[in-house]
């Protein structure tokens, strides 16, 4: 029960930080065995970072190989390419390790902690930063070849036939050219969710998500082709064979056409945070503890395995497996056929990370964009930034949380620890 209620309030701290514009949850979250990064696989070894602050390689087996200690929080994917493991840490570094043996090669400090994976194209690595910078290094020696700037944090970018589409709190998604000069953005309302967009190559179509309750399809030319509105926040989308999947606050998870067009939605307990397709299933990991795997034409539920503590990474998808990590300190790896446990590997810290709550004072309604049919019901036009006077209750998650627990801000399963 003590756990329920440790999850409950870190929900109810995230949703303090959608109302804010400066700073997200991320940037506050302490050290702890927490694992978000996405599980990446490379020469038949499993890559994962972990807030307790190291990068681990693992066998298919789930046995630890090697681990590497950064001084911050990992929250990204690590990157592999020839022999080489990149991974980005919440201490403002980048590093380049061997990744056979985790012996560091090079080191790179950026003027922010790094929430994203780097990006590699072409044997350069793109690093979008919570300094409002998207740095561009050598991936042979770290050596730095560009620095865009922007005045808001950045996400994991789509680099598609040589152009680099990124965003997050600046409410746009950027186009660069590869020597990082902006082409042109696109404004949305609110919050951008795409890390990275989703891309459908058929159809040529850019798809992102935004916290202004909008799932956009642009032309890779920046034009708008149609964006449709949510009863939610939309979250990452990706796209697959003329089909665009995505989460939603609103606690469903989506499936649309090229046209914009709903083919199926899936009710879970909370929002689904990522998603992985593969042949068969949609693979959903969600807020609500749960990996859920859904015949990816229907929607229909094939199976769920349960954790401890809510899912916030994409599940990689690898031979029968599915692996994922959870808030609770461990990846697993489930058959993909039935959801079975093979094995989980926990990090070297067994508390969860706390997610310290914002330092302004407690916001005890969250505001939300309007949806289309509530702006036709308004005489006058929606604010700047899409957000305004319109607001709606918390979600159930967070509503359970009564004004004394709120207030009390019982803790005690692990220090307060900064980046």
């Amino acid at each position: 029960m003590e756990g329920e209620f440790r999850d409950i309030e870190n929900w109810g701290n995230i949703l303090e930080y959608d109302t804010l514009r400066d700073k997200t949850f991320w940037e506050r979250i302490g050290a702890g065995g927490t694992i978000t990064a996405n599980p990446a696989v490379y020469k038949n070894k499993i890559y994962v970072g972990a807030y307790d602050k190291n990068i681990y390689c693992l066998s298919l087996e789930g046995k630890e190989l090697w681990r590497f200690a950064t001084n911050g929080v990992i929250q990204a994917e690590t990157t592999c390419k020839d022999s080489r493991a990149y991974v980005c840490s919440g201490d403002s570094s980048v590093y380049c390790l061997d990744a056979d043996t985790g012996k560091l090669i090079w080191a790179y400090k950026t003027n922010g902690p790094i929430g994203n994976a780097p990006a590699e194209y072409k044997g350069r690595l793109y690093v979008a930063c919570t300094d409002g910078c998207m740095y561009c290094l050598d991936a042979r020696d770290g050596s730095l070849a560009w620095i865009f700037k922007t005045s808001f944090p950045l996400t994991y970018p789509l680099i598609l036939d040589d152009r680099i589409y990124t965003g997050y709190l600046g409410s746009c998604l950027y186009c660069l050219d590869m020597e990082g000069r902006l082409m042109w953005k696109f404004n949305a309302q609110a919050w951008i969710a795409a890390w990275p967009a989703a891309y459908d190559k058929e159809n040529k179509i850019i798809y992102f998500g935004s916290w202004d309750r909008h799932l956009y399809a642009i032309s890779p030319e920046g034009k708008l082709k149609w964006s449709r509105a949510f009863h939610g926040g939309v979250l990452c989308p990706i796209a697959e064979e003329g089909r665009v999947y995505f989460g939603c606050t609103d606690d469903r998870s989506y499936c649309l056409d090229s046209g914009g067009r709903v083919v199926w939605t899936f009710k879970a307990d909370n929002a689904v945070s990522e998603i992985t397709i593969d042949d068969n299933y949609a693979y959903l990991g969600c807020y609500d503890n749960n990996m859920y795997a859904v015949d990816k034409r229907t929607g229909r539920m094939v199976w769920k395995f349960r954790t401890n503590g809510f899912i916030h990474c994409k599940p990689l998808v690898y031979k029968n497996m599915v692996i994922f990590g959870s808030w609770d300190c461990n990846l697993y790896c489930v058959s993909k056929f039935d959801g079975s446990l093979l094995w989980k590997f926990a990090t070297s810290m067994s508390a969860p990370s706390p997610i310290h709550p914002p330092e302004q004072v407690k916001i005890e309604r969250l505001e939300l964009a309007p949806t289309a049919e509530e702006e036709k019901k308004k005489e006058e036009a929606r604010p700047a930034e899409g957000m305004g006077e319109y607001e709606v209750d918390r979600t159930t998650y967070a509503s359970g949380m009564s004004k004394s627990y709120i207030s009390s801000r019982k803790r005690g399963y692990i220090s307060s620890s900064e980046f």
